[in-house]
């Protein structure tokens, strides 16, 4: 675990992440981190499960494109919105939408597609619940 918490973050680190500290909740361990998208500042949750993994997976992939010059760095820290609040989500759908393509591995895909596609109903549960 430890191994993949190290690799996570330098991984991270490459794209202009900044992880803050290790944190445990019911869900288990994740990573608290923020990234400068589009302007933004935006905050999100890098779970270190299987979900994590993939992510790792795929960004040392995009890592090795961007390094040659084939994939835009932007696109790829777009991905990490989908590990944000649904409101962030919302925001940033078109550019998400356009960068899904970048992601190789099927059930990431399908996560992020879903993610971005329930995001409008998501949010409007919690403005109902607040």
């Amino acid at each position: 675990m430890a191994y993949r918490l190290v690799k996570a973050r330098r991984l991270l680190e490459c794209f202009g992440v900044s992880c803050h500290d290790v944190k445990a909740d019911s869900g288990g361990l994740y990573m608290s981190c923020s990234v400068k998208v589009a302007g933004d500042l935006i905050r999100f949750k890098f779970p270190m499960n299987r979900l994590g993994y993939r992510f790792i997976r795929e960004l040392e992939r995009l890592d090795r494109l961007c390094f040659e010059g084939s994939v835009n760095p932007e696109d790829v820290k777009i991905l990490f919105t989908t590990l944000s609040v649904p409101e962030v989500i919302y925001k940033h759908r078109s550019r998400l939408r356009r960068a899904t393509g970048l992601i190789r591995d099927e059930k990431l895909r399908k996560w992020v597609v879903w993610r971005r596609v329930t995001a409008p109903t998501r949010m409007e549960r919690r403005q109902v619940k607040a």
